[in-house]
């Protein structure tokens, strides 16, 4: 519902912030292993806290002096991360802290976080916790047990369309604003746009892009019976392009490339797609044609600085339910191996101290293996 769009926005406005103290942040990821977990999430925090306080560095370089500590992956890891973390919150030399953690149900072990929201939010009243996540029943219980036993107030919610509607106005207007410079939309054009899309839109700032995304490339003549035939959640704007993907001459290509990206656990770069190419019907070596073929992919994959990952958590969603087996039909085993096996190909987790995480090899259907949970 917006949300990561809607925590950039008061980030920006705190930062801009006369005497707000101390502002640290971070936004999860589920796609990515490096952005997913507990010990990721506080490592960023400590980082942002450091770099804005250096003198803050003396909580932190006790408890790494020797250079293998200072990955902290493994449950003993996030021990020596809560240390320091607690004494750099507990320092009585320091102002006012604001902590932002966005997507917090993108995390897998969420319930650290929970648990060390509670902790600091008992020991450290001159501590601000701002959280963002999925309205799920499960991670509201555990907010709501936190809130009750410390006295938080768990604040708006982003389900109710009035806490968004400014938001979402103003995004809109953005976007109808570059739709009529690049079409040329004249006023009864842009003004049914801009209708539909507020009308529609219920808070979902995702769903209002993937639109825009679509009239682009429409004729203004054809724009109105464009909009009537959209649908107007995300997961049928994604059977859109899945069905162009479909009509392409190419599809058994990008079925490939969808059923790999839609399994690695973290962000592949152009560079080491070209290294396992043949798994790409032999187009070793040729990045250009790679990014071209990627970039006909989206809103399935993003292409940032020659790395190429899942755009949305919804995008992962879409493709690994059943109805899509078919994207698994033409990858075989050997094929799925190569972005699985290496640290920088996608699926191996982070190293910890006792020791390489090992990989498990994945099982003959490729389809069970991409919904199996590690």
């Amino acid at each position: 519902m917006g949300k990561t769009m809607l925590l950039c926005g008061m980030v920006n406005e705190l930062q801009s912030t006369p005497d707000l103290g101390l502002l640290s942040f971070f936004f999860c990821q589920a796609t990515d292993w490096r952005l997913n977990n507990a010990v990721a999430v506080l490592r960023g925090l400590i980082f942002l806290l450091v770099d804005q306080q250096p003198s803050l560095i003396v909580h932190v370089r006790p408890k790494s002096h020797r250079a293998e500590d200072e990955v902290y992956w493994d449950v003993d890891s996030w021990i020596g991360l809560v240390k320091i973390f607690t004494a750099i919150l507990t320092d009585p030399n320091q102002p006012h802290m604001c902590l932002i953690i966005d997507a917090l149900d993108e995390c897998v072990d969420l319930t650290l976080l929970v648990e060390l929201v509670f902790q600091t939010s008992s020991a450290c009243p001159s501590v601000t916790w701002i959280i963002s996540s999925r309205n799920t029943p499960s991670i509201k219980e555990r907010l709501d047990a936190v809130a009750q036993k410390v006295g938080l107030s768990l604040g708006l919610s982003l389900e109710d369309e009035g806490s968004v509607s400014e938001a979402i106005t103003e995004f809109v207007r953005v976007k109808v604003q570059n739709l009529t410079w690049l079409n040329e939309y004249d006023n009864a054009t842009r003004d049914a746009v801009e209708r539909y899309l507020q009308k529609n839109a219920c808070g979902n700032f995702l769903w209002i892009s993937l639109v825009c995304q679509e009239l682009e490339n429409t004729p203004r003549s054809e724009v109105q019976m464009k909009l009537a035939g959209l649908p107007n959640t995300i997961m049928g704007l994604y059977g859109i392009r899945m069905n162009r993907l479909r009509e392409s001459d190419n599809y058994e290509l990008y079925k490939k490339i969808l059923a790999v990206f839609s399994i690695a656990e973290n962000p592949i770069t152009l560079g080491e797609l070209v290294i396992v190419a043949d798994t790409f019907d032999g187009l070793y070596g040729n990045r250009n044609v790679f990014e071209k073929l990627l970039e006909l992919c989206s809103p399935f994959l993003t292409i940032h600085e020659r790395t190429v990952s899942i755009a949305h958590l919804s995008a992962k969603e879409y493709l690994l339910m059943e109805e899509h087996h078919e994207l698994f039909s033409s990858v075989t085993e050997a094929d799925l191996k190569p972005f699985l096996a290496s640290k920088g190909l996608g699926g191996v987790r982070p190293p910890s101290s006792k020791g390489s995480a090992k990989v498990r090899d994945p099982p003959e259907d490729a389809y069970a293996y991409a919904n199996h949970e590690t």
